[in-house]
């Protein structure tokens, strides 16, 4: 029993000695009935009340545990929707992304035009694709979707640069919101970046730059990153860029300048080729690639026009020649041509880890139908 029981129990029980005592004071049989009838009474009334308040109790403990259920039911819910969903096939292989403009400041005469760069865009799809990669090209979309999207536009408004400027900064605001990890511009390919190596990022996730320049900066054609990593550098980019109102700056400058002044604040690699190697007699030197470790190759605008007046390529009078993506099959085409090894003693000129770099380019350039438009 509790207090509140034990209180009306002995109230009870001495109203029921009480009139007892009275009942036998008066000598009255009737008057001992009644009072022992009001003690009886008084006691079930106090059964009752303490029955209510036990099953109250119940009602409150019985609702708390539900509560208690649902929370965690709740919980779970959350952490189911906010856990990685189960990967499929093509999810398992690494991601690179790109970023994809429409600029209207590009004239097709110069390897522009909205139908070139989208041709562009497709030969870089395709080549990473077999490569063992996942390509996914990120738009202007996702660029504005960064909370800071309006904010870093007005810095670069007040900037003498061109629309191309923008789409290059927009880049690294879609690589926030996409996650961070790999980024390529679409006129970079691979030469030696097997998934099964290059699918963890490099460095620990730190900020990496992959093609070096001679300023002490470094050209974004090929980068990697955790979120935190390309979200920290992207607000020094904006930071550096700010400086200079009214003049002329660009993501690339403001890399190099953020180097300078902050040096060791990220990685510089130089594992891209900027251009495409010629030797003397205007072959492809398969040997300074392989031996300056490029894992890629960047298509310039620079390095075209350079093999173009070297004459590597050969003229042709063909409206796909406008395309960078056309030359970039011209030069896989002669790299597979020029740079498999034609005998044994060729294969063995290189290091043990070079010596399976042919068969990988094989499978990253692969023969396709179309490889007559190249010739």
């Amino acid at each position: 029993f509790n207090s509140s029981f034990r209180f009306l129990f002995a109230v009870a029980v001495l109203a029921s000695k009480r009139e007892a005592n009275k009942t036998k004071m008066a000598r009255s049989r009737s008057l001992a009935r009644r009072a022992y009838m009001s003690a009886w009474a008084l006691l079930f009334v106090g059964v009752i009340y303490w029955e209510s308040g036990s099953i109250d109790k119940k009602i409150r403990r019985s609702t708390q545990s539900t509560s208690n259920k649902e929370d965690t039911t709740t919980n779970n819910v959350v952490a189911t929707a906010t856990a990685p969903a189960a990967t499929t096939a093509a999810e398992e292989k690494p991601i690179i992304y790109t970023y994809f403009g429409a600029n209207p400041d590009w004239e097709k005469g110069d390897f522009g035009g909205r139908a070139e760069q989208e041709h562009m865009l497709q030969a870089w799809v395709d080549v990473w694709r077999h490569a063992g990669w996942e390509p996914k090209v990120l738009y202007e979309s996702d660029a504005r979707s960064h909370p800071y999207f309006e904010n870093y536009e007005n810095v670069l408004n007040d900037l003498h640069i061109q629309y191309y400027d923008h789409i290059c900064f927009h880049r690294w605001l879609a690589m926030v919101m996409a996650g961070g990890g790999w980024m390529a511009d679409y006129d970079t390919y691979p030469i030696e970046m097997p998934p099964q190596t290059y699918g963890t990022l490099p460095n620990n996730g730190k900020f990496t730059a992959y093609d070096n320049n001679i300023e002490g900066g470094a050209i974004p054609s090929l980068l990697s990153g955790t979120k935190e990593e390309w979200s920290r550098i992207t607000g020094k980019l904006i930071y550096y860029m700010a400086k200079h109102k009214g003049q002329f700056s660009s993501d690339m400058r403001a890399l190099t300048e953020f180097n300078i002044h902050e040096p060791n604040s990220f990685i510089i690699q130089n594992n891209v080729q900027s251009g495409i190697p010629v030797t003397t007699d205007g072959k492809l030197d398969c040997t300074y690639l392989w031996r300056r470790h490029a894992i890629a190759v960047h298509f310039s605008h620079r390095g075209f026009n350079d093999a173009l007046e070297s004459g590597f390529f050969a003229e042709v009078e063909n409206s796909k020649a406008q395309s960078r993506a056309y030359y970039g099959k011209q030069f896989r085409k002669r790299f597979n041509e020029e740079c498999k090894p034609q005998h044994k003693g060729f294969k063995d000129d290189f290091p043990q880890s070079y010596k399976n770099k042919m068969e990988t380019l094989k499978v990253m350039f692969p023969d396709t139908t179309d490889d007559s438009s190249a010739q």
